[in-house]
């Protein structure tokens, strides 16, 4: 059987909503001569049937019980027939060059071993809201990591040997930095490289935003865990405890992603129409959270150049 040239892998958890685009925006690439391995990890919605709607030889499906996202992409892994994987996400979509450009600097640049690049982001409908800087190059790269990801993992592209060889992504940290833990680990044995064209786009939804934990302790086991690419026990329970303590609810959810939104629609979009929408949708659902749309309305009031200035040197 001849190999593909790229594996591309996917995992999924009642993924219904917008499966079907992403899928859709993988087998539309340029380069075609790919694999794309789908890990069903335990859905109980239409997913499974979305997938199999699709009659394309190239799609992998795999379904199994509920693992966790770490788990799943070990399992595509060990189905990964080709020399490069690429990972996409269940909610995000493929511009159609992606395959083809990040094939092309991998086979022509051997010292690498992984690239990603800047994502669009969109909301979760679909509109477009910004493209973020990202650092391009290995030694622009090297010193971000080391203090926070700076790579998308929708848009990860990386050498299938490089992965096996640091053992797959790390399944007993079950946390929402799991994808930085195995990408920094990749980083230790080859350079690194960001498209700055971007290549996916990337959906903001309101389930799946981790808000950034200014706990010091948290931050630092969090740090020693990406840095080791392990973690012991100690430091598992105490990032659960913390985490359990700090769970949001439905409500917390909606109400800080249309906070998100309020903000990146006027410091990064510059829409003071969208951004004041969202603030709205926001006070509607959480009326008496006066502290936090206050502290949102001063930084959308606040002129936009001196906010990122704050952002990037304090939060």
């Amino acid at each position: 059987m001849k190999v593909p040239e790229v594996s591309v892998l996917m995992t999924v958890f009642n993924g219904e909503r917008y499966i079907h685009e992403t899928i859709d925006s993988v087998l539309r690439q340029t380069l075609s001569d790919f694999e794309f391995i789908i890990i069903d990890d335990g859905s109980n919605d239409r997913t499974r049937e979305i997938i199999q709607g699709f009659r394309d030889s190239r799609i992998v499906y795999q379904y199994q019980s509920n693992a966790g996202v770490a788990a799943a992409s070990n399992a595509g892994l060990a189905l990964v027939k080709s020399g490069y994987v690429a990972r996409i996400d269940a909610d995000d979509v493929c511009l159609p060059e992606r395959l083809r450009l990040q094939y092309d600097f991998l086979t022509q640049n051997p010292d690498h071993v992984f690239c990603g690049s800047r994502p669009e982001i969109m909301d979760q409908d679909g509109n477009y809201i910004f493209t973020p800087h990202l650092p391009e190059k290995d030694e622009e790269i090297r010193p971000v990591l080391e203090r926070e990801n700076c790579f998308v993992h929708a848009s990860a592209f990386f050498r299938t040997d490089a992965a096996r060889k640091i053992g797959g992504y790390p399944e007993a940290i079950k946390f929402y930095f799991n994808d930085y833990v195995f990408l920094y680990q990749l980083s230790k044995i080859g350079k690194v490289y960001n498209f700055q064209q971007p290549l996916v786009r990337y959906r903001l939804v309101p389930f799946s935003i981790s808000l950034k934990i200014r706990d010091q302790r948290y931050r630092s086991i969090l740090k020693n865990i990406v840095h080791k690419g392990t973690a012991e026990q100690s430091e598992i329970d105490y990032l659960t405890r913390f985490q359990n303590d700090h769970n949001l609810n439905k409500k917390d959810k909606v109400f800080n992603y249309y906070i998100l939104l309020a903000k990146l629609y006027r410091i990064e979009a510059n829409s003071w129409g969208l951004s004041l929408f969202y603030l709205r949708k926001a006070f509607l659902v959480k009326p008496l959270a006066i502290s936090y749309l206050a502290s949102a309305i001063l930084q959308i009031i606040n002129p936009v150049p001196i906010v990122k200035f704050v952002r990037k040197r304090f939060y």
